[in-house]
């Protein structure tokens, strides 16, 4: 066939070269979904996000190249672009008193002189704050947009929606938040600008 033939050829497009090293099965004369590699997370611990790319894609045979199509001429249901992740929980922020017994001991006669000069008790005695009865909310919350799916030729992005904590405004699991409030992610055209020669 000449599909070794045009492999080996130097002047074989790149997409050839691509779509033979990929040797990707889900690759066919069919539009198809095409997944990317996942990103490294982007919490070093506790949650963060995920992402890659996924287009819909068909191979044409007479050019041997592969061309992206608008995500509605791919039937099913377009795989996950974004995702969240935990690489590992984050060090926990010490409840009990008896873990400031080092600290306590230089303070024990000088508390009230810090309460009556109004000096704040050191920042490092963290109390937590189920302790003082405040209530932590969660929150939907808009950050940004997904890495555009192509580099030319108009591709999309996504919104990308995040569960935050009211109080460090950290990106917590979206379990967290309430899933009725959250708002619809939408997606834009990006890089709608001709294909280089």
């Amino acid at each position: 066939s000449n599909e070794n033939s045009q492999e080996d050829s130097p002047g074989a497009p790149l997409t050839s070269q691509w779509y033979h090293r990929v040797t990707n099965p889900s690759l066919s004369s069919e539009p198809n979904y095409i997944v990317g590699e996942w990103s490294t997370c982007s919490a070093e611990c506790g949650n963060g996000i995920k992402k890659r790319s996924v287009d819909c894609k068909i191979f044409l045979e007479f050019s041997r190249s592969v061309v992206r199509l608008p995500d509605s001429q791919c039937s099913g249901v377009k795989p996950k672009e974004i995702e969240v992740c935990l690489i590992k929980d984050c060090e926990p922020i010490a409840e009990e008193d008896d873990d400031f017994d080092d600290m306590d001991e230089d303070d024990e006669d000088s508390d009230n002189h810090i309460i009556s000069t109004g000096v704040e008790k050191p920042a490092n005695k963290l109390v937590p704050l189920s302790k003082i009865g405040i209530e932590t909310k969660y929150f939907w919350k808009s950050s940004g947009f997904t890495e555009c799916s192509a580099a030319c030729l108009g591709g999309t992005q996504e919104s990308i929606i995040l569960c935050v904590r009211d109080t460090d405004q950290s990106v917590v699991n979206p379990y967290l938040c309430d899933i009725n409030k959250k708002p619809d992610s939408f997606t834009r055209t990006c890089n709608d600008h001709p294909c280089p020669p």
